[in-house]
């Protein structure tokens, strides 16, 4: 395969029979093949080959413009997914966050209760507990012994 250097080398030669195989080149070559090879023309009266190789250089900008463009439209559809997808993602993290303080909120109001009967609980402890211990006056039986006979 030749390289771009070598076409237009060619091309400088104003031969006919260069014609057919400059044309076919120049209808597969990348754009950067094509730059290169217009670089390399002699511009003067044999330029023949410079109008074709401008418009195969358009037709090559073209095709990777669009082709980038199709790339840019497909990634931008997959953008729009992706926030979509977050958007529903953050509506749902919201209503667990609302989910989760409102629980708090009840486990701390059942927390305090427990707190109160707790202390109530103990309170009542630890009066029956004094009440039980007390010294009764002589003779009196304590409310919660059983005598037992010897």
């Amino acid at each position: 395969m030749k390289t771009p250097q070598d076409l237009s080398a060619l091309a400088n030669l104003h031969q006919d029979s260069a014609d057919a195989e400059v044309r076919t080149w120049l209808a597969d070559a990348s754009s950067r093949n094509i730059l290169t090879f217009l670089s390399g023309l002699l511009v003067g009266k044999y330029e023949r080959h410079l109008p074709v190789a401008t418009a195969a250089l358009n037709v090559r900008l073209a095709e990777d413009a669009a082709k980038q463009a199709d790339r840019l439209e497909k990634q931008m559809l997959e953008l729009v997914g992706i926030a979509a997808e977050q958007e529903r993602l953050a509506l749902k993290l919201d209503g667990q966050t609302e989910t989760i303080i409102r629980l708090t909120k009840k486990l701390n109001r059942l927390t305090i209760w427990l707190v109160i009967l707790t202390v109530a609980l103990v309170l009542f402890e630890v009066m029956h507990f004094i009440e039980s211990r007390q010294i009764a006056p002589r003779g009196a039986q304590i409310p919660h012994q059983v005598n037992q006979e010897p």
